[in-house]
């Protein structure tokens, strides 16, 4: 068994291994992963070069360099199917552990730097995501020493936000000489006279519009231990130095009525802050589940479009995370609850993608009037939120083209 599936059977890396970088890998293609968002990007992406450009998948000469939260999905689809196009950082000879608490603005020793980029020889294309300071390390060395194009790819369909991603990510864009965007709205701090732009779609939120056709809303339900006939509250759970106060404000807004509340942390922390205040809820007629895919009990276990399949609403304390154009685009209405509203947020509740709630008795209102929607089999959620957002459609097709070019 080689060193990489090694890597994809274990993900924790045995403890007193030395590595080597001596021998530089030559590749036409580099693709640098950090976060979940460039994650689901490039698995979107190869599962549609799977079903649609197999032969050339399988003759292109790319690797992927995976670090921080991407490590945890190397071992599940799609990217199972390539070991041998996967790289852990570590094989790269890196001393720091890049891990999910690797902090977005924290950056390499010059020395790792050089031992990284002296371990892959890039001939065609360097793909870095927008989420961490490492990739503006890695966009600045390859744009400056090689020919190789270099692309900084964003993930997330929003031009501004409150958390860490967007200062890192503004950052890396400013310096880029090429930008894959999935929208146009996300492109509204580049500058077209001195870089290169390219609105790629999002074709994780296609995927998951497609994905819905398979579920079967029943199974989950019954999976998850729930009522039908109650109303299903999902809350999806973000981070920030400002989520705690957020989401005790949630707990406190949620009217003690007969709803069941879905509460899918950030798969980046994995529910630290929600089971901690979760767990003296003055509540008593409320149930509060957390759940997530990290989950081993097969009651808690879901993936994130599960939950949202099944949702009658959906919760968020950040108007910026994806989970808002997600929802929207499978026809769920989205309830936005933060003290601090922010351009975004505003704009959003403006084109009616977000609905602020500011009490429990909004809240319950909102639960009766999603519920009656229920009842007609009509969507919570009318808006379009790709032309809202200008999101154009078959993202995942355009950034394999973008690739390919």
């Amino acid at each position: 068994m080689n060193f990489t599936l090694l890597i994809l059977s274990s993900v924790v890396l045995p403890i007193g291994l030395l590595f080597s970088s001596s021998t530089s890998i030559n590749v036409d293609y580099a693709i640098f992963l950090f976060d979940n968002g460039e994650k689901n990007m490039i698995a979107s992406m190869l599962n549609y070069a799977r079903q649609h450009d197999p032969n050339a998948l399988d003759h292109l000469n790319f690797r992927i360099i995976f670090m921080g939260a991407s490590v945890d999905a190397m071992s599940k689809e799609p990217f199972c199917h390539y070991p041998d196009k996967l790289i852990h950082y570590k094989e790269l000879g890196l001393e720091e552990t890049i891990d999910r608490h690797w902090k977005r603005d924290q950056k390499l020793s010059q020395a790792s730097i050089e031992k990284l980029v002296q371990g892959l020889n890039v001939q065609k294309k360097v793909w870095v995501g927008v989420s961490c300071s490492i990739f503006e390390q890695l966009l600045r060395y390859y744009q400056d020493h090689t020919t190789a194009e270099v692309v900084a790819l964003r993930d997330n369909p929003n031009t501004d936000g409150d958390t860490d991603y967007f200062l890192v990510a503004d950052e890396i864009q400013s310096i880029a000489n090429k930008v894959a965007v999935p929208s146009l709205i996300a492109s509204a701090k580049l500058n077209p006279l001195s870089q290169q732009v390219a609105v790629i779609g999002h074709g994780p939120t296609e995927e998951w519009c497609d994905q819905t056709t398979h579920l079967n809303k029943q199974e989950i339900i019954e999976r998850l231990h729930l009522n039908p006939q109650l109303p299903i509250i999902v809350y999806a759970g973000v981070y920030g130095d400002y989520y705690e106060e957020c989401f005790n404000s949630f707990l406190k807004l949620v009217p003690d009525e007969a709803i069941q509340v879905l509460i899918v942390p950030h798969p980046r922390y994995q529910g630290v802050i929600e089971k901690k205040n979760c767990a003296q809820l003055s509540n008593h007629v409320a149930t509060f589940s957390i759940v997530g895919e990290f989950e081993t009990d097969p009651t808690k276990k879901a993936k994130t479009v599960e939950a949202l399949y099944i949702a009658d609403a959906v919760v968020t304390a950040d108007a910026t995370s994806t989970v808002v154009s997600q929802a929207n685009a499978l026809k769920k209405k989205v309830l936005y609850i933060n003290a601090v509203s922010s351009e975004v947020s505003n704009r959003l509740c403006a084109q009616k993608l977000l609905q602020k709630i500011n009490n429990t008795e909004d809240f319950a209102n909102v639960i009766q009037k999603t519920l009656s929607t229920r009842d007609s089999k009509q969507p919570s959620s009318s808006k379009d939120v790709f032309e809202l957002l200008g999101i154009p459609r078959d993202g995942a097709k355009l950034l394999w083209e973008e690739l390919l070019k």
